[in-house]
């Protein structure tokens, strides 16, 4: 499980790192990265969501990793060292607590829950994977490309 984890967020990093060559965060967006939450609801302009998306993927990544008790190290604004500074906490996480154990967490409407580390972990990824695909779509619809972020072409990159 570990191993799977650890793979999963190196993809993970992999992934957003070559959306954030295309996806150009402004202040505004890293003020919403520092919040502690909700997040908003995404914008109906294509071009404002599509910043709106990938911010929300790096938010939802770090409110994730900090109700697990592994809190970030607040970087600049660049997109890059925030995707790193994601990375070294959720693989630092993935090294150090057990997939089995229970993490208690309030959701933002203040209800409790508890749901193991491992569960958590492979939401948050899953949950990435969805949100580059949306924004691959948001490209699309504005007639541009965005780079694969594949699994396949991950491993591939990997060779």
């Amino acid at each position: 499980m570990k191993d799977w984890l650890a793979d999963g967020f190196d993809y993970d990093a992999w992934a957003n790192r070559l959306l954030a060559n295309v996806v150009h965060l402004g202040p505004s967006d890293f003020l919403v990265l520092r919040s502690p939450g909700p997040y908003q609801d995404f914008p109906a302009d294509l071009r404002l969501r599509l910043n709106c998306v990938f911010t929300h993927l790096l938010w939802a990544e770090r409110i994730w990793v900090e109700r697990c008790g592994i809190f970030v190290e607040v970087p600049e604004d660049d997109s890059k060292a925030w995707i790193d500074s994601l990375h070294e906490a959720w693989r630092g996480a993935v090294g150090s607590i057990d997939p089995d154990k229970r993490i208690l967490y309030s959701n933002f409407a203040g209800v409790a829950n508890d749901r193991s580390f491992g569960e958590i972990a492979r939401h948050v990824i899953t949950h990435g994977v969805y949100h580059r695909g949306q924004i691959r779509e948001i490209f699309g619809q504005l007639g541009g490309d965005s780079p694969s972020t594949d699994l396949i072409g991950y491993y591939i990159s990997m060779d």
